[in-house]
């Protein structure tokens, strides 16, 4: 079992839902994601504000990213997890590449937590204004079996595109096209992504949104796609916005956690977000005005009740009553 009970001194206790008794705390295990992608930025500052507002401890699990967090989560061997919305909406419909697996029909939302851009960076030297220019590259697409590899591969295959893809952690990656070894690099996160940075900071590099036919290939592909931009000044040197499309990631979790858990959860986060918004700008989404940023995926009864208490009314066909 991955939720283990720890006791320390001090903790509240809670008329609603009911949590352990005053001088218990909770531990969860919660699924963030590899070295320089937005997960695992985002997951130690994400249990330090749970920690601080809940009696609830979270144990970091790195992982590859959204992939790898759905199926811990959905085999018990994570409580919360990270992950785009994208690849749960695969692993609730039992879709590729959760086929074999799936469908995960015991996930369920929380909370919002960004929007994601896809875009890619390359060297200035290369030349490349859009993803077509990168016709016969090698362009690295994230951890292997993630889902920027995923979409990457999607779309280059509605493109008619022919490329060679790299996997690796994002930080790696950049490394890489530092160095001259891959061509570009394709990721899907919040803005700024730390690894783009380290390339358009350290050798020259830009960062590349989407064409419109590209963002189209992408969401025939994915109709879960929306459009998006990459904002003006997300990175060194970038003077206009970029059209990119997007895909929100939300922190999910199991519907065997706790109602008091997943309610205490909700309401540190979403109570107390803007107190990590000034370190970590992208999770300005983390708000109530975008619960309705997910179309599929039911609520877990903690969360609703926070919604209720809030007064954010969640359709019917998104009510997990537990």
């Amino acid at each position: 079992m991955s939720r283990r009970r720890l006791l320390v001194a001090g903790a509240a206790s809670l008329a609603w839902p009911a949590l352990p008794a005053a001088a218990e705390r909770t531990r969860l295990t919660l699924a963030t994601g590899s070295s320089g992608g937005g997960f695992h930025e985002h997951g130690p500052a994400l249990a330090e504000l749970v920690a601080r507002y809940a009696p609830i401890d979270l144990d970091l699990q790195p992982t590859t990213g959204s992939h790898d967090n759905v199926v811990l989560i959905g085999a018990g061997d994570a409580d919360l997890g990270l992950a785009s919305m994208g690849s749960v909406f695969d692993a609730w419909n039992g879709r590729t590449p959760f086929k074999a697996r799936g469908p995960f029909r015991n996930l369920r939302a929380l909370l919002p937590l960004y929007e994601a851009s896809f875009g890619l960076v390359a060297l200035r030297a290369r030349g490349a204004a859009r993803l077509s220019d990168l016709a016969g590259a090698t362009i690295g697409a994230g951890p292997a079996g993630g889902s920027a590899q995923m979409y990457l591969v999607g779309l280059v295959a509605a493109l008619g595109l022919p490329v060679k893809i790299a996997t690796g952690a994002p930080a790696d990656l950049a490394e890489r096209v530092i160095a001259g070894e891959i061509d570009a690099f394709w990721f899907g996160s919040g803005i700024p992504v730390p690894a783009f940075a380290e390339v358009v900071e350290r050798a020259d590099g830009v960062v590349l949104g989407l064409a419109p036919d590209e963002i189209a290939g992408l969401r025939r592909t994915f109709p879960y796609v929306a459009t998006g931009e990459i904002p003006a000044g997300s990175y060194k040197g970038q003077s206009s916005a970029l059209p990119s499309a997007a895909i929100w990631s939300f922190l999910i979790g199991s519907d065997r956690l706790g109602e008091a858990e997943a309610y205490e959860t909700t309401r540190a986060v979403l109570d107390h977000a803007a107190e990590i918004t000034g370190a970590f700008p992208r999770l300005v989404g983390a708000s109530l005005a975008n619960v309705t940023a997910n179309t599929f995926l039911p609520f877990h009864p903690g969360a609703l009740r926070y919604f209720t208490d809030k007064g954010v009314i969640v359709p019917d066909a998104l009510r997990d009553r537990g």
